[in-house]
């Protein structure tokens, strides 16, 4: 089967090893996000007689790239991982730990807490199917943050909510290097990023998200709610032998 391959603005590359000019080019350094938040001042000095600890950030792809695992979000699993037991202790709330896993739990610990929170964050990146105008093609990025909660003996999933993170349409010829076709309006097969283009345009859109994500974790964990949950996992419990 012939094959289209298009290469996008690389002209200088091909060419630059042959100038003294551009031989000393050094790319710029990546951009590195800084996911910040701080939730509001608890506003009661009451206490809340329910228990959590916080599992450490998981990552699940769509696809063979780890998107996430590159420099661009170096502070993304610290800055998650401090700020989900921050807005659990500022609701009033007793956080223990953090453990490195949920294995590593202490059975002592383990008595002691009524729920364990685990997030999780997806993301997905969604290449044009039909090779169209090039001004026509986007490519997609979706991320979103999966928090589950559970009764700390049995795991039985007490809670979920799902957020979308990022939902972006970058254009197609922004981030893509090169790709090929099986004709000049047929299926695009192969598609060769930008060095850390992509991951550059995905890291500036979560760190402006971050803090309207965290800000709607802290008003979907709701004391009341969060007792009732707590009332229920007595009964699992007492069913599993706990």
């Amino acid at each position: 089967m012939k094959r289209i391959v298009v290469f996008l603005g690389c002209v200088f590359m091909c060419f630059g090893c042959v100038t003294a000019q551009t031989s000393d080019y050094v790319p710029p350094a990546p951009y590195v996000a800084n996911f910040e938040y701080s939730p509001p001042a608890n506003e009661t000095d009451k206490s809340v007689e329910v228990v959590f600890t916080v599992g450490k950030v998981e990552y699940k792809y769509a696809g063979k790239t780890a998107w996430l695992s590159t420099s661009q979000f170096a502070n993304f699993e610290d800055a998650i991982n401090a700020d989900l037991p921050e807005i659990l202790s500022s609701k009033g709330f007793t956080v223990r730990g953090p453990f490195d896993a949920y294995d590593l739990i202490p059975y002592s610990d383990k008595k002691a807490i009524d729920l364990y929170l685990s997030p999780v964050v997806t993301s997905e990146v969604i290449v044009p199917g039909e090779r169209r105008p090039l001004d026509q093609l986007s490519v997609k990025v979706n991320i979103r943050i999966f928090l589950g909660l559970r009764e700390i003996m049995t795991h039985e999933l007490m809670w979920s909510k799902t957020l979308n993170f990022v939902a972006l349409d970058v254009p197609f010829t922004s981030v893509v290097q090169a790709f090929s076709s099986e004709s000049e309006n047929g299926k695009i097969i192969n598609v060769v990023f930008g060095y850390g283009k992509l991951e550059g345009v995905m890291a500036k859109e979560m760190e402006k998200q971050y803090p309207v994500v965290m800000g709607t974790i802290y008003t979907l964990i709701d004391p009341e709610e969060m007792a009732v949950i707590k009332n229920q996992t007595k009964d699992i419990k007492s069913k599993k032998g706990y």
